[in-house]
């Protein structure tokens, strides 16, 4: 079948469930499948710009443009790649690349690139980043993530060659690199050596966040419930009343927030925390703004939420995605919907779970094991009552916005919602912001240092790290359990967790050694156990390998990468 009818066939097939585009748009659009994202699309606009002002979708481009259609739909339908809508964004920017440096070298057709022209392109592509710099304003840095982003479409349309030929598509006449993996280019030739990833958060950021988010949800929460719960009728009397009237519920309701008594902390005459009078807060463009009344009362929200999925993603690493797509109607058996719990073989503990969907590469159930308790006792895991605090203080905002989520988001920057349109989905980036804020907050507080110090120390906190710092944790208190955080993190090996995460070099075997790792993991296996449960850390762990191991894997067993 000649090369053209190819393509129009391939045009007219049958949708693929992951390709849900219109293949003879100039612009593709992908619904996101990862929640928590900013963007809940994914656009790929075909009007590459080639050379001497023409664009890939211009009539004498016609036949390269239908060439890396059919790569990029192969490669994502291709049982081989399964390439995912996060991953698009980084083949897009390859395939600028590609285009522009063919259009450059007047290369009409992927067929015509031989192993020498290839070298070329990554030449070409290392003068452009470290010599002639980038965009104004842009740090255009060549590095190993750069590097690989751009180099490796030529490598995979070569490897797909035959499954691009069958659909009528081209690839290069010859191994691009003289045949070598795009990782082999990066770090041989080019030399750039990929670093260590994200590491555990030290002690004197990681110890003060878990006590202050601890204590806010032991100590607080159900002050932060029911002050809301108080709030919240006063403001639809204020919101319904007009004039005189309205002015007056306003003060009522402000005046109400400043005059909460907060609750001591057990066995003191000490708030929790101070009262909600009128106070200069710094935003994050750093300016200073006053927040007083109900503004006061939102960022108290906020807060207990940050505080909650601080320690939902410390003590169990759940990823923030993983996180944001928690749904209280999962699964109509759990408590919850997110909750499940078994007893462990010997009859002693119980273990509970969280239940929800793990999107990495492909959105499958998964579970993360949440903590345990003596058989019989009514003691609750800091994860447990997490969840707890985020069903009961987002129930109102559930019920006005109609979503199921576990969290969500204030749309508005002012005030509390009063309608469905003030209330959003959590996104990843929203939940890394306010998690820096309360981090700030609790520096502030646990360290008694200042807030400008505080903004500089939580700068490169991401919730990622404190996945990272979770298998750390892991792994000290416990190294034979490799395995059971292994499918606890849905890791296709035990190599990637232990390279990835926990390190193979004795530089940082010895650092795990070290009393600033183990000052964490003290505090971690404190509110993960709970004071009720005796035994060291290593009885405790393998209960939680007997659960695992005894009964089955916590997840499906079905493949990831991370």
């Amino acid at each position: 079948m000649p090369a053209v009818r190819k393509i129009k066939s391939a045009q007219a097939a049958t949708l693929h469930p992951s390709f849900q585009v219109d293949y003879d748009s100039n612009v593709w659009t992908f619904a996101q499948t990862t929640v928590g994202q900013q963007r809940e699309f994914v656009t790929v606009d075909w009007a590459i710009p080639v050379a001497r002002g023409e664009l890939l979708t211009d009539y004498k481009h016609r036949g390269l443009l239908d060439e890396l259609k059919c790569y990029l739909k192969t490669s994502i339908v291709d049982d081989t790649v399964r390439m995912t809508v996060g991953s698009i964004p980084s083949t897009y920017m390859g395939v600028r690349e590609l285009v522009k440096f063919m259009g450059e070298r007047e290369i009409r057709t992927l067929f015509d690139i031989s192993t020498a022209v290839s070298w070329e392109y990554v030449e070409g592509l290392e003068e452009q980043y470290i010599m002639a710099g980038g965009d104004v304003g842009r740090d255009r840095a060549w590095t190993h993530s750069t590097a690989y982003k751009l180099i490796h479409p030529l490598t995979q349309i070569y490897e797909l060659a035959d499954s691009l030929r069958a659909r009528g598509g081209q690839a290069p006449c010859e191994a691009p690199f003289d045949g070598r993996k795009t990782y082999d280019v990066v770090t041989g030739p080019l030399g750039l050596a990929r670093t260590g990833g994200l590491l555990p958060i030290p002690d004197e950021i990681s110890v003060p966040i878990l006590t202050y988010a601890y204590e806010w949800i032991e100590h607080g929460s159900e002050d932060v419930i029911r002050l809301q719960a108080e709030i919240i009728p006063m403001l639809i009397d204020a919101r319904s009343a007009k004039g005189p009237r309205r002015i007056i519920c306003l003060r009522e309701i402000k005046r109400h927030i400043e005059e909460f008594q907060m609750s001591p902390i057990p066995g003191t005459l000490t708030p929790w925390h101070e009262p909600l009078l009128a106070t200069d807060r710094i935003d994050d463009a750093g300016d200073e703004r006053e927040i007083s009344g109900t503004q006061a009362l939102r960022r108290l929200i906020l807060m207990t939420q940050s505080a909650c999925s601080t320690l939902l993603q410390a003590c169990t690493g759940i990823r923030a995605h993983e996180l944001i797509g928690l749904s209280l109607d999962h699964d109509p058996t759990l408590q919850h919907g997110v909750i499940k719990s078994v007893t462990s073989l010997d009859g002693l503990m119980e273990v509970f779970s969280i239940c929800g969907i793990s999107a990495k590469r492909e959105a499958t159930r998964h579970e993360w094991t949440a903590g345990l308790r003596p058989l019989g006792t009514m003691h609750m895991p800091i994860v447990l009552k997490s969840i707890e605090v985020l069903v009961r203080l987002m129930e109102p905002w559930r019920a006005l916005s109609g979503s199921s989520t576990l969290m969500l988001s204030f749309s508005h920057a002012k005030s509390l919602p009063s309608g469905a349109d003030g209330i959003g989905r959590m996104t990843a980036n929203r939940n890394s912001l306010l998690q820096r804020e309360f981090a700030v907050e609790a520096l502030t507080k646990k360290r008694g240092i200042e807030m400008t110090q505080a903004i500089y120390e939580v700068r490169s906190l991401r919730p990622q790290r404190w996945r990272i710092t979770f298998a750390h944790y892991v792994f000290r208190s416990k190294p034979e359990l490799m395995p059971a955080l292994r499918t606890h993190f849905r890791h296709m090996s035990e190599q990637i967790t232990d390279q990835g995460y926990i390190g193979n070099d004795a530089a940082l075997l010895e650092n795990l050694e070290g009393e600033r790792v183990m000052e964490t993991s003290r505090f971690l296996v404190q509110i993960t156990l709970g004071k009720p449960i005796g035994g060291g850390t290593g009885t405790a762990a393998s209960h939680a390998a007997c659960r695992i191991n005894g009964q089955g894997t916590v997840s499906d067993g079905r493949r990831n990468t991370d």
